[in-house]
């Protein structure tokens, strides 16, 4: 069994569109509908904490109250010329939106994390007190993370009575540094006996939930070309109709469609989706707009094989997005799996390294760079003041791995100019993959073209 809880961040409501009723955030859903997954490596079960609920519900009803005194404000300047009254008041919205809020968790079957037990705010004062994590403990924000201490704390009682493993999704810094991070399990280990992972995306439960068991032996794959037309609807009309091409993962001579291709294939698939819904939005807030404030939107996305053997597929996706000005911008996402297993791959599994010396690396490569930018005014020219002071740990480093070896890349505007474009710099030419408990060399050929335009 594994309980999968979620940080405060990752459950922030900032819009409510539909005060009628209560929902959760997209976060969540995805967590959700993931731990229903029959792949799942075990059972798996996401708890609501039961703190994010109350909060959740508290910022609904500020948010109908906000509407309810403008209507109500404006009603009054205009009440000669009609009238209107609200079904409830704020009062008695709390009582109903808590009423619908019950009904829909018992409905969903959702489960709640209960609020920790009074004896443990004697703990998390403590631990404020003395700086520990969850706490940030840094002069000024000593304090910070008291939500996410009463979720971590809750979590541990919670743990004593479900033996289960444990996935603690958030983004904070607090639990991705290293040394917080052991601090924290090993805490979490010694209260409950039970074990604990942090992870900071729903991407990263999905890579590591999911049974990968079943060694598909692909040394490397057919990419099919599909042409996939996207109309949506708004309002009964069409708003959007245009063709994009994605690209397909087939095996080669085999019968039976391994499951990582399975994976593959869903992960290209939801990326687009992703892209579409960015786009759908952006159309309706444009459509919200004054005629002479609106500029035009378009987007396309095209993809590039990078590189197709030794069981890696890399796959590097192109978008332009036009919104108005004198040009639009491009974007580069990319997607590195290992073809034998379907998992994404991170940039310390190609490069054998601790994140700490991957990050050393890539500074010490970008001085090397711009150095003979400025001796030789060679193109494209880096900007001189551009460092990596940014970048917290390797995992934020954007990379690829072609047959040259491992690249890292900055987005157009990030290290040079607009006309500059995106700036990739060769980070090694020794590529490894993971074997079992050890890594294996890469000896790769030399790339066969294969890059498809954007439509």
């Amino acid at each position: 069994m594994i309980y999968i809880s979620l940080d405060t961040n990752f459950l922030n409501v900032s819009k409510y569109k539909n005060l009628e009723k209560f929902e959760l955030n997209s976060n969540f859903y995805e967590m959700y509908d993931l731990s229903k997954n029959k792949a799942c490596i075990d059972k798996c079960e996401v708890l609501l904490p039961e703190l994010v609920y109350r909060e959740l519900l508290q910022h609904e009803m500020e948010a109908y109250r906000k509407v309810y005194d403008t209507v109500r404000q404006y009603a009054m300047q205009l009440k000669d010329l009609f009238s209107f009254n609200f079904r409830y008041t704020p009062e008695e919205y709390e009582i109903e939106l808590r009423r619908r809020a019950d009904q829909y968790l018992t409905e969903e079957k959702i489960e709640t994390l209960p609020v920790c037990k009074d004896s443990q705010f004697t703990n998390i004062l403590e631990t404020s007190i003395k700086k520990l994590p969850p706490f940030e403990g840094v002069k000024g924000k000593a304090d910070k993370g008291f939500k996410d201490a009463v979720i971590w704390f809750s979590l541990i009682d919670y743990a004593k009575e479900h033996p289960a493993d444990y996935i603690f999704v958030t983004e904070d810094n607090i639990f991705q540094d290293y040394e917080n991070k052991k601090w924290l399990y090993n805490f979490f280990e010694e209260n409950t006996g039970q074990k604990i992972t942090f992870y900071k995306c729903t991407e990263e439960v999905r890579q590591n939930i999911i049974e990968f068991s079943e060694e598909s032996g692909l040394r490397e794959v057919e990419i099919a070309v599909q042409e996939k037309e996207w109309e949506i609807y708004d309002n009964d009309r069409v708003m959007i109709n245009t063709v994009w091409t994605l690209p397909v993962v087939k095996a080669v001579d085999l019968d039976k469609e391994p499951r990582a291709l399975k994976y593959i294939n869903s992960c290209i698939h939801n990326y687009y989706e992703d892209v579409k819904d960015e786009w759908i939005d952006w159309k309706q807030e444009l459509g919200k707009m004054i005629d002479g404030e609106k500029e035009p939107y378009s987007d396309g996305i095209g993809f590039e094989i990078l590189l197709n053997q030794a069981s890696i597929l890399c796959i590097r996706f192109s978008r332009y997005r036009y919104t108005g000005g004198w040009h639009g911008l491009p974007i580069w996402n990319i997607m590195t799996f290992d073809l034998s297993t379907g998992r994404q791959l991170e940039l310390k599994d190609v490069m054998n390294l601790p994140q700490d010396r991957i990050l050393e690396l890539a500074a010490r490569r970008l001085k090397e760079e711009q150095a003979i930018c400025k001796n030789t005014n060679r193109s494209p020219y880096i900007m001189e003041d551009f460092t990596l002071e940014y970048y917290h740990n390797s995992r934020e480093l954007k990379w690829f791995v072609d047959p040259e070896g491992v690249h890292i890349y900055f987005d157009v505007y990030e290290a040079a100019s607009y006309s500059e474009g995106f700036i990739d710099i060769l980070l090694s030419d020794r590529i490894y993959k993971k074997q079992g408990e050890g890594k294996s060399l890469l000896k790769l050929e030399k790339r066969k073209e294969l890059e498809y335009a954007i439509r």
